[in-house]
């Protein structure tokens, strides 16, 4: 005997007709107001933790600049780095150059990364 609850499995040939669930995460109406309040607080969260490591990134690109530029500067005649070759030089500065560059795309990214969360 077989019981009411049971799924009955299909005859050989037969497909098993799909019923796609009427909700995902059902919300009790009661509810819904705290769970979207909850999420709201998630994503913010999120969109903060964002913008503090964009922040760490703007920072490190700032001093390894600065870094660099101080090199350049110490390398002047009868300076502390006076002695340094002129290809020593253009490495630094060809080295400062490619790191603009990165940090020109670092900002990219993190401008479509905010657009894209505050679209939503």
């Amino acid at each position: 005997m077989k019981m009411a609850d049971e799924k009955t499995k299909p005859q050989r040939g037969q497909v098993e007709r799909y019923v796609p669930p009427t909700a995902l995460n059902p919300v009790p109406w009661d509810t819904l107001h705290q769970v979207c309040l909850e999420q709201y607080k998630g994503y913010i969260g999120d969109l903060g933790n964002v913008g503090a490591r964009y922040a760490t990134v703007h920072g490190f690109y700032v001093s390894v600049i600065v870094a660099l530029i101080s090199v350049l500067a110490l390398a002047e005649s009868n300076k502390i780095l006076s002695q340094l070759q002129t290809n020593t030089l253009v490495v630094v500065c060809l080295f400062a150059v490619a790191l603009c560059i990165v940090w020109a795309l670092t900002i990219r990214f993190y401008r479509r990364l905010f657009r894209a969360k505050f679209r939503v």
